[in-house]
């Protein structure tokens, strides 16, 4: 193996470390002109409620875009440059057979740009992290993951519409570092949350997630008889960790997507299976 592989393999563990809350210093530019998985389980005593579905949304008049940036510094924002020279050394851009040994679930970082449209005249750079799914010949697929600040439009700068949870084909030639996750356990170990939802069955909503994406449950309250459930053996939800009345999840990349259900069930020793909660999700890519 070479040095600058070794290189940048090492510097995936400093970026490992970092992922989940993962942001970069930003540059905004003047316009240019144009754990254990959940399992099935017995149903709760109380009568089921019908899950409802997401609120139609009108689609935005100006939709963010963005475009890949390459691994020449001249495009880069100067002050991205120095964030990975500072970080990575000589353990970026890494060499064409580097990328050929990442694997499922190792970290890429990759830079991009949004595109000034209508009113947002405007654009801004960020160093955008992702979990790696497959590597193709031309192309790494991956999944937005950590913290992104710019996804939005804001005042009259343009957002660039990746957000964590997206899946991305990343141009082979874009990839500016790789690496090994960080093995980790508990709660955050897996990144931020993207959302935080409350009970479906008190909010009556249905939440839109997508997979090898942590999300947080807020529970009404906690019990040490705790059982959780899942409404279709063909999904599959890991348990990354618990902070106080916060249990965090993530549904894996193999799950089948659709409309699901996860139940909260209190094994009550006299009273039996209590629903603590029910959340409704649409799973999709």
């Amino acid at each position: 193996m070479s040095a600058k592989v070794i290189g940048w393999i090492a510097a995936g563990v400093t970026l490992a470390a970092a992922v989940g809350g993962l942001i970069w210093y930003l540059k905004r530019r003047e316009a240019k002109g144009s754990g254990g998985r959940v399992t099935p389980g017995p149903a709760p005593s109380g009568p089921p409620r019908a899950p409802t579905s997401d609120e139609p949304k009108q689609a935005p008049k100006h939709p963010p875009t963005f475009h890949f940036m390459g691994r020449d510094v001249a495009h880069l924002e100067p002050e991205l440059v120095a964030i990975l020279d500072e970080a990575y050394d000589s353990g970026w851009p890494p060499e064409e057979s580097s990328l050929d040994q990442l694997e499922t679930d190792d970290v890429i970082v990759f830079a991009v740009e949004s595109t000034p449209v209508g009113p947002y005249e405007k654009s801004v750079q960020e160093l955008v992290s992702a979990q790696v799914l497959s590597v193709e010949k031309t192309v790494i697929r991956a999944r937005v993951t950590g913290s992104v600040r710019h996804s939005e439009h804001f005042g009259t700068t343009a957002g660039h519409g990746l957000r964590v949870g997206t899946a991305v084909e990343v141009p082979r030639s874009s990839v500016l570092v790789g690496g090994r996750r960080k093995k980790a356990e508990g709660y955050d170990s897996r990144g931020k949350a993207a959302a935080t939802f409350k009970p479906s069955s008190d909010t009556k909503q249905t939440y839109s997630v997508k997979p090898g994406t942590p999300y947080d449950l807020r529970l009404p309250y906690t019990t040490p008889d705790l059982e959780w459930y899942v409404d279709n053996a063909k999904v599959k939800v890991v348990h990354v960790g618990d902070d106080s009345l916060m249990h965090q999840i993530l549904f894996t990349e193999d799950s089948l997507r659709g409309a699901v259900s996860v139940r909260l069930l209190d094994n009550d020793p006299k009273l039996g299976n209590v629903l603590v909660g029910r959340w409704d999700f649409k799973l999709g890519d």
